[in-house]
């Protein structure tokens, strides 16, 4: 019988968010990544670099420097986008 490997649970782990393991996923829904972008991008505008705010972001939902800054611009992405709602979108195909 084959021993498991050490490096793989704990690289796993420390990939993950940890609000998706409290779920017992291994990634976010797609809401949750969506808010995590924007209190990530929000963060980012309170620090002078984006270095900085990917720090901050990293250690405040355990995921890695280059995710962390990921989702800075994905949050900026989302806050420059027109926001629709599904229940204004169906009220304006029904008219």
């Amino acid at each position: 019988m084959k021993r498991p490997r050490k490096g793989r649970e704990t690289a796993n782990k420390m990939a993950a968010s940890r609000f998706a393991l409290e779920e017992g996923r291994k990634h976010l829904t797609r809401e949750k990544r969506a808010e995590a972008s924007l209190a990530a991008f929000n963060l980012s505008k309170k620090t002078d670099s984006l270095g900085e705010a990917a720090a901050t972001v990293a250690k405040m939902f355990g995921i890695s420097f280059t995710t962390a800054q990921s989702w800075i611009r994905r949050g900026r992405h989302l806050a420059n986008k027109p926001k629709t709602s599904k229940a204004t979108s169906k009220a304006a195909t029904k008219r």
